[in-house]
């Protein structure tokens, strides 16, 4: 997940409204983990990630790392990785969103879940998978 200098929103935004806070008290997230998170520094006026629920007056916790996210959810993010102020992909300005080799969070790839290489078709041995899964029909 990244956001450049002009991105000023969460990058992960798991919400529900505050009327149902107290009805529905567990995320609505089974598992969230091995995410890269890339935002450039400079003043944000939002966190990096907001997460519902959260028992306070908007239902919602805001966190400026994945790691603040483990922290309070130990059941999430234990894998991932923040960069700050790393150019991830070769040209945006061109729309080549291929990955810059020398990314170090090109490296954090890992291994699809059996469930999932089977919906994609993909070789159960596959080599370490990166990005967002694609739509399956």
């Amino acid at each position: 997940m990244t956001g450049d200098a002009g991105f000023n929103r969460p990058l992960l935004f798991v919400w529900q409204r505050s009327i149902l806070c107290e009805k529905l008290t567990k995320s609505q997230l089974k598992q969230i983990d091995y995410n890269v998170y890339v935002r450039s520094t400079g003043k944000k006026s939002l966190p990096m990630i907001l997460c519902s629920p959260s028992m306070n007056d908007t239902c919602i916790i805001g966190f400026d790392s994945p790691a603040g996210l483990h922290k309070l959810l130990p059941e999430f993010s234990a894998n991932s990785k923040l960069y700050s102020d790393y150019s991830v992909f070769k040209s945006t300005d061109l729309g080549n969103y291929q990955l810059i080799p020398s990314f170090p969070g090109a490296r954090a790839a890992s291994v699809l879940p059996a469930e999932i290489s089977l919906l994609l078709k993909r070789p159960k041995k596959d080599i370490p998978y990166i990005g967002a899964y694609p739509l399956v029909q």
